[in-house]
């Protein structure tokens, strides 16, 4: 059901102003109602509000992402079962969405105020509703509503100016998708003509169900217009004339037509036709108009008859409409909209031109002529591109077929013009020049060309520095061609050599004077040359000694002497580099001193007054003294102290190298690398000398290097050295020299710290007793000694068992101390055998001669033969009582 009044949960308002004006039909647009339709994709223009329901109640201002929502895209609404796009079909690319899906006891509410005027006299709105039922109490269920406010805030009328549905499973009009009652899109419209110059303010309103847990939200759209009926009726067309009324009404045409839009058939001019329009609230109103037919009448001039510029001027008329269209059809395959076209054809002579003029009703006249066209010459010529100072060389090729060339008129682009058929141009200066032509014909017709010509310009140059004899000497060219390409040089190196590189590299053999000559050519044929002199230097002739010798050590002094000459001119300064990368000096006879070993490249440079340079390069030998460096892994120890010394010295020759050590107790080695032990306690001073073969020597001492300490002297005594197990205690007493701390290891995984003990053994066996002994410098020494623990003889036999398998007293066997082997025999109560053994290991578990047969119970007599460790034979016997 639709109720007009109710309690709501959650409402938005939405707020347009529409102001009213005077306006021709012409100017009714919508711009009154500025992104009343939303089309700006945001909610400029709109006024939002939240609160609760129900009743609604919007305390609060604002708009509010997710509750006031712009939509847009092709998306379909999920709780409608995807019937209900989210934009208005076949209107713009947004919508918006009062409320949302969400519950608790939301109310929103957008408004949009406006003034009413002619222009936006017919406001329409397009929505679509989603409420959910929840089954509830008419008050407390999610809705939706629309008011229609005056500036007062009053409803413009209690019918026309509200409308308001409630979520019921019973709504004319909607459907359901599960407990969602959806209404898809319905386009409505109000009559706001009444109300032009007020302000009218649109409220649309949604809310959720009282009870906070079912939503109710609607998708809306708007639009203002002119309340008028539109319509068209051409006075030469079998097409009927078509009246159309505003959207978003019912409708009842004086023809009897329910239908938005009429069809007249021959209707009379200035006949008058009426509509009434009824809102879905019921609200009615009646728009009139009067039909005129729109006659047109097609028609054209031609002002220019010329075949290249033929000018036509639209001179058509109309009544009613306006002409707004030009078709043209040239009779050339060509067309044109333009209401004033210029065409130009590709053939004179006659031609058969059609315009079709059209208005927006599409009312149409159309008019065919006749034009004869003339021949327009042709203005034609060719050129080249020139250099400066020459003639431009031209070539007039303009012709016309059905008539004569009565003139020319040139322009050279330089401020010069000519009338002549060839005429002549002389460029000065570089650049680009538009050369125009117009001829004109006898029969009134011109045509018009223009080329570009690019005056071009070369001017050979070259630059060079004048060198030394032997140095290549670099010829730079310089020329320029002005934005052209060189595509020659021709060089003449003013001694019979010629070359034809852009910038060569040439090298004098001989000094002396030469002329050097330059022609170049561009791209565009112009040429230039030019020529200058070069002269070559002689150089100096640089040659040094030294010493007698050529092998040095390091730290010896070497004496340089500079003996170079120059054939004309002098040696004005010479630069010494000794090789070494420090050493330099600018005397005629310099001294030097290499401080480290090497091959060293002497290099002697001497400069002449005209800057050439020449030099000379020697090697020289230089030998490292030897430097002696050595180490020793122990430094620090007990007597005897092996070391092991290391020679780490450096420039030696393998060849002829020697070493002689000393090492501070009055030995000596010759060894490289030797080992010395140090046999007494001591501080030792130790000392290397090694030689090359150049007798060159170094020496390194080491003051105090090796410490030699004393080592105590172990021994121990044991009371007894030999026992048996059943007296497995011995006492042990040091007997060490110089010694302070006593470790002992009893051989039995058992140790001890200290001078003297008593030790148990707890098995037999031959135990090998250490002691170590440490003085007051850390030094040890251990002594090994033998600890013999004796077994006892004796034998265990049990006098009853039960081999009944659960692990205890399973077995009868002969056990004790100090027995080497057992020969075991078990007899029964009538003397036979029913078990023998002669091995140690093998027991006897209660079967008859080791079959499957388990022996009765009963008691058995053993007899047994036992060897015991000293070689003694024990005869033994006795009863054994076997009991399952």
């Amino acid at each position: 059901m639709a109720f007009f009044t109710h309690f709501f949960k959650h409402y938005t308002f939405l707020t347009a102003t529409i102001l009213l004006t005077q306006f021709s039909a012409e100017s009714f647009s919508q711009s009154s109602c500025a992104n009343i339709d939303f089309e700006m994709g945001d909610l400029s223009g709109w006024t939002g509000k939240t609160g609760t329901c129900c009743p609604i109640n919007t305390p609060n201002s604002g708009i509010v992402n997710g509750r006031h929502t712009i939509m847009s895209g092709p998306g379909l609404d999920p709780n409608t079962c995807d019937s209900v796009p989210v934009v208005y079909p076949g209107g713009g690319n947004y919508s918006a969405r009062l409320g949302n899906s969400s519950t608790g006891r939301q109310a929103e509410r957008l408004t949009y105020t406006f003034l009413v005027s002619p222009s936006s006299s017919l406001f329409i709105y397009r929505y679509a509703v989603v409420l959910q039922d929840p089954n509830h109490s008419q008050p407390e269920q999610p809705r939706f509503e629309i008011k229609v406010l005056d500036a007062s805030g009053n409803l413009i009328d209690p019918v026309c100016g509200l409308y308001s549905v409630v979520a019921s499973a019973s709504i004319p009009g909607f459907r359901s998708c599960g407990t969602v009652r959806y209404k898809n899109w319905t386009t409505v419209g109000i009559d706001l003509s009444a109300f032009q110059g007020q302000s009218i303010s649109i409220e649309f309103s949604t809310g959720d169900c009282s009870q906070g847990a079912h939503y109710g939200y609607a998708y809306l759209e708007a639009s203002c217009s002119p309340l008028q009926i539109t319509g068209s009726f051409c006075s030469n067309s079998s097409i009927p004339a078509v009246l159309t009324a505003p959207e978003g009404f019912s409708y009842l045409w004086s023809t009897g037509d329910t239908t938005r839009t009429v069809a007249l058939h021959n209707p009379t001019p200035g006949s008058v036709y009426s509509v009434t329009i009824t809102s879905v609230t019921g609200c009615s109103a009646t728009l009139s108009t009067q039909l005129y037919a729109t006659v047109v009448n097609a028609n054209f001039n031609v002002t220019s008859y010329c075949q290249q510029n033929v000018t036509f001027a639209d001179a058509s008329t109309y009544i009613n409409e306006a002409i707004n269209e030009w078709y043209w059809d040239f009779g050339d395959g060509q067309t044109s909209t333009d209401r004033y076209p210029v065409h130009s054809y590709a053939a004179a002579g006659p031609h058969q031109v059609t315009l079709i003029t059209s208005t927006p009703s599409g009312c149409k006249d159309t008019i065919s002529n006749i034009v004869d066209v003339i021949e327009n010459p042709k203005a034609e010529f060719a050129l080249t591109n020139v250099c400066i100072g020459t003639p431009l060389s031209i070539s007039n090729t303009s012709s016309i077929v059905t008539s004569s060339i009565s003139t020319y008129n040139w322009n050279d682009g330089n401020g010069n013009t000519s009338s002549d058929l060839l005429p002549t141009f002389v460029y000065q200066d570089t650049g680009t020049y538009r050369i125009e032509l117009i001829v004109t014909a006898a029969n009134g017709c011109t045509d018009s060309n223009y080329q570009y010509t690019k005056v071009n310009r070369i001017d050979a140059a070259f630059n060079f520095q004048d060198d030394c004899v032997g140095i290549p000497t670099v010829f730079n060219d310089n020329s320029n061609a002005y934005g052209t390409n060189i595509v020659s040089w021709y060089w003449q190196m003013g001694e019979g050599t010629t070359d034809t590189v852009q910038s060569p590299v040439y090298t004098y053999p001989v000094n002396g004077s030469y002329h050097v000559t330059l022609d170049v050519l561009s791209d565009k044929g112009c040429v230039s040359q030019f020529a200058d002199d070069v002269t070559i230097y002689p150089k100096p002739y640089t040659y040094f000694s030294y010493g007698a010798d050529t092998t040095f050590c390091d730290g010896d002094v070497v004496a340089f002497s500079d003996h170079s000459i120059i054939q004309t001119g002098s040696i004005i300064s010479r630069s010494w580099a000794f090789g070494d990368g420090i050493g330099s000096s600018t005397d005629a006879y310099p001294t030097y001193t290499y401080p480290d070993s090497g091959t060293y490249t002497i290099s002697l440079s001497t400069i002449s007054d005209h800057g050439c340079i020449s030099s000379m390069d020697k090697n020289i030998y230089v030998y490292d003294y030897p430097q002696a460096r050595f180490s020793a892994e122990s430094l620090h120890g007990c007597m005897p102290l092996a070391t092991a010394f290391t020679d780490s010295s450096s420039s030696l020759d393998p060849g002829g190298a020697s070493w002689n050590w000393s090492f501070g107790d009055g030995s000596f080695s010759d060894e490289q690398h030797p080992t010395h032990v140090y046999n007494s306690p001591g501080v030792y001073d130790v000392e290397l000398t090694v030689s090359n073969y150049l007798s060159c020597f170094g020496t390194q001492s080491k003051k105090e290097l090796i410490t030699v300490l004393t080592r105590p002297v172990s021994d121990f005594v044991m009371d007894p050295e030999q026992t048996t197990i059943f007296m497995p205690d011995i006492n042990f007493s040091e007997r060490s020299q110089l010694s302070k701390n006593w470790y002992w290891d009893f051989g039995d995984n058992s140790t001890y710290e200290g001078p003297s003990t008593m030790h148990r053994y707890y098995e037999p066996g031959r135990y090998t007793v250490m002691l170590v002994s440490e003085n007051e410098n850390g030094c040890t020494d251990t002594i090994s000694k033998i600890a013999l623990i004796n077994p006892e003889f004796s034998v265990f036999a049990p006098n009853a068992f039960s081999p009944n398998g659960d692990g205890k007293n399973d077995f009868f066997e002969i056990s004790g101390q100090g027995i080497e082997s057992v020969d075991l025999v078990i007899l029964n109560r009538w003397g036979e055998e029913i078990f023998v053994t002669k091995s140690f290991e093998e027991h006897w578990d209660g079967s008859y001669r080791n079959s499957s047969i388990e022996a009765q119970n009963d008691v058995y007599v053993w007899k047994a033969k036992v060897l015991d460790i000293y070689g003694d034979t024990h005869t033994l016997s006795g009863k054994v009582t076997l009991i399952k």
